[in-house]
């Protein structure tokens, strides 16, 4: 399939064919980012918004998080502990 640019305002619009929107999943009003890589193409990507907090961490292995802190030593000058 082909598409043309089309200017909207002060910025360009390409219209992208339905059969196209369904197979992807996509509707209208979808966010999506865009990226152009070094050939020249460009990627559109839908941005899914987690719904829940199962979504959120469904990645999540387990693992605790340790922080790294760090002593600076006695306080030097006025600062306020």
């Amino acid at each position: 399939m082909t598409a043309t640019i089309k200017k909207s305002g002060n910025t360009a619009a390409v219209e992208i064919p339905l059969q196209i929107l369904h197979q992807a999943n996509l509707k209208e009003g979808t966010d999506v980012a865009i990226f152009l890589t070094n050939e020249g193409e460009i990627t559109l990507r839908a941005i899914r918004k987690r719904t829940s907090i199962q979504e959120l961490f469904a990645g999540y292995d387990g693992g605790l998080y340790q922080s790294d802190e760090l002593d600076w030593g006695k306080p030097q000058g006025g600062e306020i502990w």
